[in-house]
């Protein structure tokens, strides 16, 4: 079985906002079969519009990101 460690990294305009912030994100199911798709949803509190959150997963070799995408007015975003 491959398993891997995801990593969210949200990107804030400013440091104050950085260290108030608030991010949770599931999974659409709890198992994964390897070459399956699976989709990531979560939300950033407080929510910016636009904000970019981005995915990271941990190698052997450090982290590497999977993909960024912009959060929406409510701060939801969602990663498939």
């Amino acid at each position: 079985m491959r398993r891997a460690l995801v990593v969210l990294a949200v990107l804030f305009g400013a440091p104050a906002q950085a260290a108030t912030a608030g991010v949770t994100l599931a999974a659409d199911r709890p198992i994964v079969p390897y070459g399956e798709t699976v989709t990531l949803v979560g939300q950033v509190d407080p929510a910016v519009a636009g904000q970019t959150v981005e995915l990271f997963v941990q190698t052997e070799a450090g982290l590497a990101p999977v993909g960024a995408a912009p959060a929406a007015a409510d701060g939801t975003f969602s990663f498939t």
